[in-house]
C-alpha cells in the first residue's frame, strides 16, 4: 500500500498512526500541498479530489478520506473489531457489541463529528502555523475563545448523550444537538 500525505497535516497523520498501529506494510508516499504537488496531472489522474491523505492498494484501487481510510485498514481488528456484520446484526448476545450496527453508528458519529464541529477549527489554526509560519500569538483571540466554547459545549453534550440511551438524551439549555 502507498500511502501519500503531508506529516504536517493532522489527518494524514490519523491515517499514518492507524496504519502504524496495525503494524501495516506501507510506503509513505510525502506530498508537499504547498508546492501544488497534489493537483499534478498524475496525482489527480490517480485521486481526482486531490487531497490528502489518500492511499492506493497493490490492486490499484485508490480511497482518500482519512476517516474513510481508517476505517478501511481498522475493519475487523481490535481497532474496529466485528465490523464486518451485517447492518442490524451483531456478534454473540451483547448488543453493545462493536459489531452491532448502532455501536458501528456511533463511531461513525463520532468520526463526523470530529471532521465537521472539531476539525476545522484545530487544522485551520494548525494550517496557520504549520504551514505558513503564522505564530500562535498572531491568532484572533476572540476568534479562539468563541471556537473553544463551541468544542467544549459540543463535547460536553456528546459525552452526555453517549452514557444515556438515545432516546434519553436531550442537550441540556444552550447546548447544540444535532
Amino acid at each position: 500500500m502507498n500511502l501519500y500525505g503531508d506529516l504536517k497535516s493532522g489527518n494524514c497523520l490519523k491515517v499514518k498512526w492507524t496504519a502504524d498501529a496495525l503494524r501495516l506494510p506501507y510506503t509513505f508516499v510525502p506530498v508537499d500541498i504547498m508546492k501544488g504537488e497534489s493537483r499534478t496531472p498524475a496525482y489527480l489522474a490517480k485521486f481526482p479530489q486531490g487531497q490528502v491523505p489518500a492511499i492506493e492498494l497493490a490492486d490499484g484501487r485508490t480511497l482518500a478520506q482519512s476517516n474513510a481510510i481508517i476505517r478501511y485498514l481498522a475493519r475487523g481488528t481490535h481497532l474496529l473489531p466485528g465490523s464486518s456484520a451485517p447492518w442490524g446484526q451483531t456478534h454473540g448476545s451483547d448488543p453493545k457489541s462493536p459489531g452491532d450496527a448502532f455501536t458501528q453508528a456511533k463511531i461513525d458519529e463520532w468520526l463526523f463529528w470530529e471532521q465537521y464541529s472539531h476539525e476545522p477549527y484545530v487544522a485551520t489554526c494548525r494550517f496557520h502555523m504549520a504551514y505558513l509560519g503564522k505564530s500562535k500569538d498572531s491568532r484572533d483571540p476572540a476568534i479562539l475563545i468563541q471556537r473553544t466554547a463551541a468544542v467544549v459545549t459540543l463535547t460536553i453534550s456528546e459525552c452526555k448523550c453517549t452514557r444515556q440511551a438515545p432516546n434519553e438524551c436531550q442537550a441540556t439549555s444552550g447546548e447544540r444537538q444535532s
